[in-house]
C-alpha cells in the first residue's frame, strides 16, 4: 500500500511540475472557451490588424489577464490533484470533500468570469468583420 501512495504522489508531482515552472496550466476550465492571442498572432495580416490594435491587444488582453489567470489557475490545478488524491488514494467521501469542492467551484467561477472578460476586451478591440474572421479561424483550429 505505501508503495502504491508514493507512487500516486509521484504523479501528483509531475502532473503539477509545468504549473509550477510558469508554463501553461492544465487545469479543466468550467466552460472551454478558446484562447485566441495566439491565434491572432499568427493571423495578423490576414485579419488586417493594425499596429495600434496589436499594441491594444499586447496591453489591454495579453498584459492584463494572463497574469490575472495564470494564478488562479495553478490554484486550481493544485486543488484539483489534491482533490484526486485524497479520492483515489486516501477513500475520501463526497461529503467530506464537499467545502473543497465547493471551494474550487468558486474559484473556477473567478476563472471563467476572468476569461469572458478577456474575450470581451478582445472583442472590443477588434473590429466585427475582424472578430467574425476570427471565429472562422478559430473553428478551423479544432
Amino acid at each position: 500500500m505505501r508503495l502504491n501512495t508514493l507512487i500516486v504522489l509521484f504523479v501528483l508531482t509531475l502532473s503539477c511540475a509545468p504549473a509550477l515552472a510558469g508554463q501553461e496550466s492544465d487545469v479543466q476550465e468550467l466552460v472551454p472557451l478558446p484562447h485566441p492571442v495566439k491565434v491572432v498572432t499568427a493571423n495578423q495580416e490576414q485579419l488586417k490588424i493594425s499596429e495600434e490594435q496589436m499594441n491594444r491587444i499586447k496591453t489591454d488582453v495579453v498584459g492584463y489577464f494572463p497574469p490575472r489567470m495564470l494564478p488562479m489557475m495553478i490554484e486550481a490545478e493544485e486543488s484539483e490533484n489534491r482533490l484526486v488524491h485524497k479520492i483515489m488514494v486516501e477513500g475520501k467521501t463526497k461529503q467530506e470533500l464537499a467545502d473543497e469542492i465547493d471551494q474550487l467551484a468558486v474559484l473556477k467561477r473567478k476563472l471563467i468570469d476572468t476569461h469572458i472578460d478577456s474575450l470581451n476586451t478582445l472583442k472590443g478591440i477588434l473590429t466585427d468583420e475582424q472578430w467574425s474572421s476570427l471565429l472562422v479561424l478559430l473553428e478551423k483550429a479544432k
